[in-house]
């Protein structure tokens, strides 16, 4: 590898700038929203694990990124949630709604339900920092790769992607774990080509930090035992380095499990109360090696019980899964989901430099001499191909990882083209990075709506795909501002989302299809607004009775469309 050129003052600039751009449009974007699906459960359960030891509100997630969003809640002392609840209530009572109700209480039964959105918003801003570590990390990576200006290029089209910036304003796990998976990828890299104990201990602990992030991660043990074996077999470290690298990255990784769960069995202070495939909704792997796996482990007690069992109901889970993709609805998932989902929710130009810079490191990765572009590809296919062979396809946040290495290789078509040194090279690569800025400045602040211009922008997305990829609760602050302004004091309303309406004084009749924790369904109060969540039109989640009970509707001309998320009608009678 070339000796990266000495630091020049203005790039510190550059990451400035960068920090700034990120900070500014990712908070100004997730302030004007309210929580999406998962927010409330996440950040629930990071507060009762942080504030009671409790690990049970949500075993599917392992618990680092939620206690790190809910560190302000701690240290701004706000009221735990009753943990002591659960004891009386059997796994499978608690699995099958109890922690959704109980994360909801949580958040918006204060004397102050307004207090929810400062909650949400304090743990946003947590997740925010983590974007800024992402950055900062690309641009030392693309600039050891490829230089100065290709690792320019690379931060700025960071600082403008959609999908890294919708994500990183929202209290998931899903930001998170793509900063550990690149950091991952970045010390394999470092510790493959340049090998060190420090080298290493970051590798192991980049790799431990994902474990304890999402089960996602646990596509890096093969991963780095994999490209350290080829590492050694190609002559680029020996093999008792790379035998000692996978053996510390495994260890400190066990040991890491361990920690995040205060090195305790039982995933509370109460020992009886235990997890397992029993009493787990586990009925797609019910007597399968992986649920035979769980038994063992638990048994020996080799993990926690709230990992070892929370990975089994993820599984499960991603086993069938209602899913939507171009107007049809499916449980078994498409091979095409994601592939499509990156076409049509990533900027156009930013596409065109993903292509071409994937030309240009296969190209490299076939020619003699130093093949770098190898660490970069291999995580980008081995996770591309888990994601792809998975029947979970509910959003482009399950290939958020992908992100930064396709910005990767955005820095090598960058590198490629301004090689050349003309000035028509640079003017051409900086107005693609322009065309992909201003293509994100035309949605924001509605960024996890963001679809391409190509594909027809936001207002088309729901010929593509809904849930988490345009439509996940966020937009119930908009609705209330639109009522407000337009003197409408009542609504009737079927949204998407685990946000409370009434937090943002939204008075409104349920429909069918309304959230869990909503009165019974009622007749509409007509005449009158109809408000309805994409999502809910689709019928995805809700089968094809709700989506024939929303069509009428659905081939109406709507008053407004709230964020391009939730539909709102003028409706004089009864439509069904």
């Amino acid at each position: 590898m070339p000796p990266s050129p000495p630091w020049h003052p203005r790039e510190s600039l550059l990451l400035g700038a960068f920090a700034v751009v990120f900070l500014s449009v990712g908070f100004g974007s997730a302030s004007q929203k309210s929580a999406t699906w998962d927010e409330p459960l996440h950040l629930t359960s990071g507060h009762a694990i942080l504030a009671a030891g409790d690990y049970r509100f949500d075993p599917e997630h392992p618990p680092l990124a939620r206690m790190w969003a809910a560190l302000p809640l701690v240290a701004f002392g706000k009221p735990a949630p009753d943990a002591a609840a659960i004891d009386p209530l059997p796994a499978a009572s608690w699995l099958a709604g109890g922690q959704w109700e109980a994360s909801h209480r949580h958040l918006y039964a204060s004397p102050d339900g307004h207090d929810a959105d400062r909650r949400i918003n304090a743990g946003r801003g947590m997740v925010l920092l983590l974007g800024l570590a992402l950055g900062v990390l690309l641009h030392r990576w693309a600039r050891k790769l490829y230089g100065p200006l290709p690792a320019a290029v690379a931060l700025a089209l960071c600082a403008v992607e959609p999908n890294l910036l919708a994500h990183a304003g929202l209290v998931t796990t899903d930001l998170p774990v793509t900063v550990a998976f690149f950091a991952t990828a970045y010390f394999l890299w470092r510790t493959a080509t340049q090998p060190s104990a420090r080298h290493l201990a970051f590798l192991a602990l980049a790799c431990a930090l994902a474990n304890v992030t999402k089960f996602s991660a646990l596509l890096l043990l093969p991963l780095v035992g994999a490209t350290l074996a080829a590492s050694a077999w190609r002559g680029l470290l020996p093999w008792r380095t790379a035998v000692t690298a996978c053996f510390v990255t495994l260890a400190t990784t066990w040991a890491a499990i361990w920690a995040a769960y205060a090195f305790r069995y039982a995933p509370s202070s109460s020992p009886d109360w235990l997890f397992s495939p029993a009493t787990l909704p586990v009925q797609s792997l019910a007597g399968g090696p992986l649920e035979a796996l769980v038994g063992w482990c638990d048994s020996h007690r080799l993990l926690p019980n709230a990992y070892s069992n929370g990975f089994l109901l993820g599984q499960a889970k991603a086993v069938q899964r209602s899913a939507y993709l171009l107007g049809e609805v499916s449980t078994e998932g498409w091979a095409g989901y994601f592939p499509l989902a990156l076409a049509v929710k990533t900027p156009a130009a930013t596409l065109l430099l993903y292509a071409a810079g994937l030309g240009v490191a296969l190209k490299r990765l076939l020619s003699p001499g130093p093949r770098h572009e190898l660490f970069v590809l291999a995580p980008l296919a081995v996770y591309a191909a888990a994601a792809i062979n998975s029947n979970l396809n509910i959003g482009f946040r399950h290939i958020l990882p992908l992100v930064p290495l396709l910005l990767l290789l955005a820095a090598a078509a960058a590198h490629a083209v301004l090689e050349s040194g003309e000035r028509a090279a640079r003017s051409f690569v900086a107005a693609l990075v322009t065309a992909s800025g201003l293509e994100v400045a035309w949605v924001a602040p509605d960024l996890l709506a963001f679809f391409n211009r190509v594909a027809g922008g936001p207002e088309a997305g729901h010929l593509y795909l809904v849930d988490s990829n345009l439509d996940w609760g966020q937009d119930l602050k908009g609705l209330s501002v639109w009522m407000r302004h337009n003197g409408v004091e009542h609504i009737n309303l079927a949204y998407f989302g685990t946000a409370d309406p009434t937090a943002y004084d939204i008075d409104s009749t349920s429909l069918p299809g309304a959230p869990f924790f909503a009165s019974a369904a009622q007749e509409p109060r007509l005449p009158g607004f109809v408000a309805v969540s994409e999502t809910v039109l689709t019928g995805v989640y809700w089968g094809e009775g709700l989506r024939k009970l929303y069509a009428p509707l659905a081939e109406r001309e709507p008053v407004v469309i709230i964020g391009h998320s939730i539909r709102v009608y003028r409706v004089e009678e009864p439509w069904w």
